[in-house]
C-alpha cells in the first residue's frame, strides 16, 4: 500500500524516479533511483525522513503516505447461468 501511494504521488507530480532521487539528494537526503524503485515496489520500507521530504517534494500532505483512504469500493458481480431457462 505504501509503495503504491509513493508511486501515485510521483506520477501525479509528473516526476520520474530519477527526478525524485535527485530532488531528495538536493534536499539533503541522498538516495538513488534504485532505492526509490524498491520503495515503490514494496521491496523495502522507506524511513520516516524519506517520507517527510518526499511529501514536500511531491506536494502532498505528510499524512498521504501514512493514512489509508476512507473510501472503499465494493464490487458487485453476478454470474449468468446459461443453463437456466429464460423464465
Amino acid at each position: 500500500m505504501l509503495g503504491e501511494r509513493i508511486r501515485q504521488a510521483r506520477l501525479l507530480a509528473g516526476l520520474t524516479q530519477e527526478a525524485v532521487a535527485e530532488a531528495l539528494t538536493d534536499a539533503g537526503y541522498p538516495v538513488t533511483k534504485a532505492a526509490v524503485s524498491k520503495y515503490e515496489k514494496n521491496k523495502s520500507t522507506p524511513p520516516a525522513q524519506f517520507l517527510m521530504l518526499a511529501a514536500s517534494i511531491l506536494d502532498v500532505p505528510n499524512s498521504y503516505f501514512t493514512h489509508q483512504p476512507a473510501v472503499a469500493v465494493n464490487w458487485l458481480a453476478f454470474r449468468r447461468h446459461s443453463a437456466l431457462p429464460v423464465k
